[in-house]
């Protein structure tokens, strides 16, 4: 078997063993990147926003919660391929502190979430947690797929914006 040109670079890429790479080198095919042992690249499309249905509407801006809401905020991560080992997801939501009595602000505080995905999963839905109480000001989310950061995401709470539901 000979592989010519980018035919060796997917079969070292899908996971073919070092010693074969090894084996294809003396057979003439070329520098072969070494394989790790990690599996294929994949797409991933992180969203960030209020679900609407089966979408999430991007927003920049929210309107802090005025009692019962049928606004939905979060985030969905979609994947291709589906993993196919398990993963774990972190999330981190950095808010603006309560203002103190002079009303200058407190440290920021941050809410933390974790979820294991498992081998197979392709889409994962997250609500966060927004408090009628949470200042207003500028909010960060994060998120880690194992080690990997996929999304950092600013966004402003207001009070003053018309809630839309």
């Amino acid at each position: 078997m000979s592989l010519r040109g980018a035919d060796w670079q997917k079969a070292c890429w899908y996971g073919v063993t070092t010693g074969l790479c090894a084996a294809l080198l003396t057979q003439g095919a070329g520098g072969c990147q070494r394989w790790t042992g990690r599996e294929q690249p994949r797409e991933i499309q992180a969203k960030f926003g209020v679900f609407f249905g089966s979408e999430i509407q991007d927003r920049r801006v929210l309107a802090r919660p005025k009692g019962v809401s049928r606004e939905t905020v979060g985030f969905r991560l979609a994947l291709s391929p589906a993993l196919t080992r398990a993963g774990t997801l972190r999330w981190q939501l950095e808010l603006p502190g309560p203002r103190r009595a002079s009303g200058a602000l407190s440290p920021r505080v941050e809410r933390h979430g974790t979820a294991l995905l498992a081998s197979g999963s392709d889409r994962y839905d997250q609500t966060l947690p927004l408090e009628l109480t949470d200042p207003e000001g500028t909010y960060n989310l994060r998120l880690w797929l194992d080690e990997t950061v996929i999304l950092e995401r600013p966004f402003r709470v207001d009070a003053n914006l018309a809630n839309p539901n």
